[in-house]
């Protein structure tokens, strides 16, 4: 900002900087997976509507995302927006949640059924959602929100 005084009236400027490859977000092995995400594709210099347009997908998809606003991650999507930034290998996974729905979640859920000897439809109760849900997680045709992981977290054991 600054100001000049034209003859007694003081007029001032005030400027907004864009943002510039300066201004990158830092990032650290605590930092989440939005963060990083984030911080990748600054540093490629491509922008988060240009990146949506790219691959196709929803521009709040990727804003969400590098907010750390999902409740629900469409792991394709992800995958896609870190194959897209050439990335995959650098992203580090420090959320329980995102860790489990990205590595091979389907068969998790039936080990963790089987060893504590529930069915599905008792497992459907336990978690207060439908028995379709359970078999569409198992089958990784549909994804497990957070709060039903997290049930699964607190009341039988950490994973």
């Amino acid at each position: 900002m600054f100001c000049r005084l034209d003859g007694k009236i003081k007029t001032c400027y005030t400027f907004k900087l864009k943002a510039t490859s300066l201004h990158r977000p830092i990032i650290n092995e605590n930092s989440s997976v939005g963060e990083q995400v984030k911080y990748y594709r600054a540093k490629t210099n491509i922008r988060q509507k240009e990146l949506s347009k790219k691959l196709d997908l929803n521009l709040c998809a990727i804003k969400y995302l590098e907010n750390n606003r999902i409740q629900e991650l469409d792991v394709g999507v992800f995958k896609k927006i870190i194959d897209e930034l050439g990335v995959a290998d650098k992203i580090i996974i420090n959320d329980d949640y995102l860790d489990f729905v990205l590595n091979d979640y389907g068969s998790k859920l039936v080990q963790i059924r089987q060893e504590k000897n529930m069915t599905r439809p008792e497992f459907a109760r336990f978690l207060d959602v439908a028995l379709v849900s359970i078999h569409r997680w198992e089958q990784e045709t549909s994804m497990m929100k957070r709060n039903s992981f997290n049930k699964i977290k607190k009341r039988l054991y950490s994973l």
